[in-house]
Parts: C-alpha cells; structure tokens; sequence
C-alpha cells in the first residue's frame, strides 16, 4: 500500500528525529497490531528488499543454525501487509502480495 498507514506518523516522527532521509519501520505484536511504515524517495525504496534480504541473513548468522522458517514467515507476512510480492531468499520463489478487495 502506498500512502499513509497505520504506523505513518511514528515513522515520521522517528525519521525527523534522526534527521535521515528515509525510515523503515517494523512493528511486531504491537498495541494496534503488526505493521510496517516506509518513508523515503523512490531511489531508497528501491534498494529496501536488498536490504531486508541482507538484514535477514545477519539475523540468521546472529542466531546460528536452526530453523529460521518463522522469520521468513514474518517477513512474508509484513511484505504482504505493506502490499508488495516477497521473494524468498532461501529459494528465490516470489509469493505474490494478496489481492485486495475492490471495495476495500
């Protein structure tokens, strides 16, 4: 989904009070729910997947060995949510964002 969400305006706040030029942010089991806010130039969302794809293999080498399959379900889960198709990166399959209802 492009525009605002339900977590836009903590990720606006945390982007000025960085003083970045973009912010993504990733609630989990958060008070209103799971959630993900995105705020920067189409050139810096273009490089996003490869940095959550880079930030997921970190997280995995930080836990070591063991099922990981959670996380990619998560991580599917907030792709999705946020409207785009995922690519998992354990086997480059995409899974393609639902559908949303035309009257939603």
């Amino acid at each position: 989904m492009i525009g605002p969400g339900k977590y836009d305006q903590l990720c606006t706040e945390a982007r000025e009070k960085a003083k970045a030029h973009g912010a993504l942010l990733i609630i989990i089991e958060g008070a209103i729910g799971w959630g993900f806010a995105c705020q920067c130039s189409p050139e810096i969302l273009a490089r996003v997947p490869a940095m959550l794809r880079y930030l997921a293999a970190d997280i995995e080498r930080d836990i070591g060995a063991g099922d990981t399959s959670q996380l990619f379900d998560v991580a599917r889960e907030i792709t999705h949510a946020a409207g785009f198709d995922w690519t998992d990166p354990r086997t480059g399959k995409t899974h393609p964002a639902p559908k949303k209802d035309a009257g939603h």
